[in-house]
C-alpha cells in the first residue's frame, strides 16, 4: 500500500512538473497568478497628511499592489460610475482581483463588509476575478441611529485565498491586506465627527503578505525571497 501511494505521489509531481514547464514557455508564471489590484491615488499623495480631492474630478489609476507599498486608495464611493455591469455599489471601496481558479476574501473579526452582484457578506468568493466593493464597518454610538463613518487610524485586515478549480480545500496562494483610515482633509471640514475626531472616506492600503503552498513552492522552484 504504501508503494502505491508514493508511487501515485511520484507521478502526479512529474505531472504537475510537466504542466509548469508548459505553462512557462507559454508566459505563464506562478509569481503572477493571483493578481490584487486597487484604484489609487498618485505616487505623490503624503499620506502622513489629510488628503484633499475632488469628488468625480480627481484621477485614480487601477495598479497591481506591490508587497510592503502603502499606498492611499480612492475614497470610499469614488468608483461609483466604474462601467462594471453593476458590479460596484456606489459607496464601497474597490479592488479588482485575478487568478485562474476561486478567489476567497475574508475580513478579519468581521470589521469589513464585501460586496459583488449583490452578494455581501464577511467573507465572499469569486471565480477568476473581478471587482469587489469593500465596507470597512462604521462605529454606532450609543445614542438612537447615531452612527458616523470610520474614524482615522483605525486598522482592518483582508486575508485573501486562491484555491485551483479541482482543489477546493488548500489554497496555493495566501496573501494579506492591510487598510488604515486616512484623515480626509474633505470631510475635516463638515461637521460629523467621532469623538473629537473627523470621519473619513480614505485609506491606505498595504499588502503585508503574500505566500505560496509548499507543493507550488516545489513545483515552480520558489525560494523563500521570491513574492509578489
Amino acid at each position: 500500500m504504501k508503494k502505491a501511494v508514493i508511487i501515485l505521489l511520484l507521478a502526479e509531481l512529474i505531472l504537475l512538473g510537466f504542466i509548469s514547464c508548459t505553462r512557462e514557455t507559454e508566459g505563464y508564471s506562478i509569481i503572477d497568478a493571483l493578481k490584487i489590484s486597487a484604484y489609487l491615488f498618485d505616487e505623490s499623495i503624503d499620506i502622513n497628511e489629510p488628503i484633499y480631492y475632488e469628488w468625480g474630478e480627481t484621477v485614480y489609476t487601477l495598479e497591481r499592489l506591490k508587497k510592503n507599498e502603502i499606498r492611499a486608495m480612492a475614497p470610499q464611493g469614488e468608483m461609483r460610475d466604474l462601467e462594471t455591469g453593476g458590479e460596484i455599489p456606489p459607496r464601497g471601496l474597490v479592488l479588482f482581483l485575478e487568478f485562474d481558479g476561486i478567489i476567497e476574501l475574508v475580513a478579519e473579526n468581521r470589521d469589513i463588509r464585501f460586496e459583488r452582484h449583490g452578494i455581501t457578506g464577511h467573507d465572499i468568493q469569486l471565480a477568476v476575478g473581478g471587482h469587489v466593493s469593500v465596507f470597512p464597518l462604521r462605529f454606532v454610538t450609543n445614542e438612537p441611529k447615531e452612527v458616523h463613518t470610520v474614524k482615522p487610524g483605525t486598522e482592518y485586515y483582508i486575508d485573501i485565498n486562491a484555491y485551483k478549480f479541482d482543489n477546493e480545500g488548500s489554497p496555493v496562494i495566501r496573501a494579506r491586506l492591510k487598510l488604515v483610515a486616512l484623515r480626509d482633509a474633505i470631510t475635516e471640514s463638515e461637521e460629523v465627527h467621532f469623538g473629537g475626531e473627523p470621519r473619513s472616506c480614505c485609506m491606505s492600503v498595504e499588502l503585508i503578505s503574500y505566500e505560496y503552498s509548499d507543493v507550488y513552492k516545489m513545483m515552480y522552484e520558489i525560494g523563500d525571497g521570491d513574492d509578489n
